[in-house]
C-alpha cells in the first residue's frame, strides 16, 4: 500500500475529536470554505505555524504534497515529517521551508534542538497570493545520508543528498506522521488543499504524482443493507456534511456489512486518470468492543481497527480496485462501499 492518506477537507469539518480525521488541530486552524482549489472548502492555518498532525503507517521514505497558498514574504514551515506532531512531543526529523524570497528549502523544524535548514532552491520559485503544488519527499530519516527532493508546480527543484539528520542525538529512524504548517502570526492567508501522503517504499503509487485533485463523494443509495435501520433510510443517515453522528446505523453482529452507493463526484471527467481512492469512515464503538473495516463490492479490507468509545473519521486508502485488482477506472463508478463488523 502506497498511498497513506489524502484530504479534501470537503466532506468534514471537525478537524480533530468527534467526527475528525486529525489526532491534533493544531494551535488554531480550521476547514474553510475559500479560497480552496479542489470542491467546496480547504484547511487555513492561522496561527503560531501549528498546524493539523496525523499518524500514517511508519516508512523510511515518504513523500507529502499538496497545493499551498500564502500571501507576503512571511516565511514558513509548510510540513513536518517525524515522529510526533510538534503539538504531541515534538520529533519533526524533517521539514519543508519556504523563505520569504520564494525560495524553498529542506531542514528541520524542531529535532533535537533549533530549526535548522540544510539545503535552498534558487528565488522566486513560490508564487505568493496563490496555490502552489508542493511535493516534499525525505528518503532516511535520522541518519547520515537523508535525502531530501522538493518539487513545485510541476518541477523537481530540489535533488540532494547526504544530509545528517542525526544531529548527535537518540531517535528514530523511521517517519510515522506529519504535520501541516503556515507562517505564524499570519492571520488570513495560509491554506492546504488536496493533500496526499505515501509511503513511496512500495509500488504503485511511490513517487510525486502531480498536482492531483482529490473529490469527496458521499452516498446516494443504498446496496446490499445488513444494519439497521432496515427500512431503506441507511445511506441517507450517513450521507450528512459534516458528518454529525447522529443518526446512525448500526450492528453488533460480526461478517456483516452495509453497503452503500457512491458515484463519481460531479467534477470528475470520465476519461480522468484514478491513481487512488480512499474510503472514509466515521465510526464508534456504541457500547463493548467492536472491530470494523471497509468493505469495497464485497471484499473486506485486511485493516480492521478497533472502535473508540468516540466518534472518529477512520480510513482506507486504494492504490487499485480491490475487487478488480486492476488500476481505478472511471467506470468502477458507481461505487459499492460500507463498512464490515470484523469482530
Amino acid at each position: 500500500m502506497s498511498v497513506s492518506f489524502m484530504d479534501s477537507f470537503d466532506h468534514y469539518t471537525a478537524l480533530a475529536g468527534a467526527n475528525g480525521k486529525y489526532a491534533s488541530a493544531g494551535l488554531s486552524s480550521a476547514i474553510v470554505s475559500g479560497p480552496q482549489r479542489t470542491g467546496t472548502a480547504c484547511l487555513q492555518v492561522i496561527s503560531a505555524a501549528f498546524g493539523p498532525y496525523r499518524a500514517i503507517p511508519p516508512t523510511t521514505d515518504v513523500l507529502i504534497a499538496s497545493a499551498y497558498y500564502m500571501s507576503g514574504g512571511t516565511p514558513a514551515w509548510c510540513y513536518e515529517l517525524g515522529n510526533s506532531g510538534a503539538n504531541a512531543g515534538s520529533s519533526g526529523i524533517a521539514g519543508l521551508y519556504i523563505n520569504g524570497d520564494g525560495s524553498l528549502a529542506a531542514g528541520q523544524p524542531w529535532f533535537p534542538g533549533p530549526a535548522k535548514l540544510f539545503a535552498s532552491t534558487v528565488p522566486g520559485l513560490f508564487q505568493f497570493n496563490s496555490y502552489n503544488m508542493l511535493g516534499f519527499r525525505v528518503t532516511g530519516f535520522h541518519t547520515l545520508n537523508t535525502r531530501f527532493r522538493i518539487w513545485c508546480n510541476g518541477v523537481l527543484v530540489l535533488d540532494q543528498s547526504g544530509f545528517d539528520t542525526k544531529t548527535g542525538a537518540a531517535g528514530p529512524d523511521f517517519c510515522n506522521g506529519f504535520e501541516l504548517f503556515g507562517a505564524g502570526g499570519n492571520a488570513t492567508t495560509c491554506y492546504h488543499d488536496d493533500l496526499y501522503v505515501l509511503d513511496c517504499t512500495s509500488a504503485p503509487n511511490n513517487n510525486y504524482l502531480g498536482a492531483l485533485r482529490i473529490y469527496a463523494s458521499v452516498p446516494v443509495a443504498n446496496g446490499a443493507v445488513a444494519w439497521t435501520p432496515l427500512a431503506g433510510t441507511n445511506w441517507q443517515n450517513v450521507d450528512t456534511i459534516p458528518p454529525t453522528g447522529t443518526p446512525y446505523n448500526s450492528s453488533v453482529t460480526p461478517g456483516q456489512v452495509d453497503q452503500y452507493l457512491h458515484p463519481l463526484p460531479g467534477a470528475v471527467p470520465s476519461n480522468s486518470t484514478l491513481f487512488a481512492v480512499q474510503h472514509c469512515q466515521d465510526l464508534q464503538a456504541v457500547g463493548g468492543s467492536r472491530s470494523v473495516t471497509s468493505d469495497i463490492a464485497g471484499v473486506p479490507n485486511a485493516g480492521a481497527v478497533a472502535l473508540s468509545l468516540g466518534f472518529l473519521i477512520d480510513t482506507w486508502p486504494y492504490d487499485i480496485n480491490p475487487a478488480t485488482e486492476a488500476p481505478w477506472l472511471a467506470s468502477d463508478f458507481p461505487l459499492l462501499a460500507g463498512p464490515a463488523v470484523t469482530a
